[in-house]
């Protein structure tokens, strides 16, 4: 789990901000590595491949999708997954007068 802090802000455009790992204060969840078969929404259950059945106040499925990085050897192209990927950014920018952003959902964005 990530969180930005140290926001700065000039108008519309955002100056700079640092992202920081941090880790929830309690464990009100389980982290279950398992293929799912079948999932009833009614119920609110999920059958497993290892024959167990789970059932849930909330779920999250994660599909185990990976970034597509395009032109992944040009050395002026990144591709922003973590926190240790933005540091290297951040590097990178300080001496850019222009720079593109290509993407979608959060990160492009900001």
């Amino acid at each position: 789990r990530q969180k930005v802090l140290n926001l700065q802000q000039a108008g519309e455009i955002i100056k700079s901000f640092d992202i920081v790992d941090s880790k929830p204060n309690t464990r009100d969840y389980d982290f279950v590595c398992d293929e799912v078969v079948d999932c009833d929404l009614v119920n609110r259950t999920v059958s497993l491949r290892s024959r167990k059945t789970i059932s849930y106040d909330r779920l999250c499925i994660a599909t185990g999708a990976r970034p597509n990085i395009i032109y992944s050897a040009v050395p002026h192209v990144f591709g922003i997954r973590d926190t240790e990927s933005v540091v290297q950014l951040q590097c990178k920018l300080e001496d850019c007068k222009h720079i593109t952003i290509v993407g979608n959902v959060g990160i492009a964005s900001e």
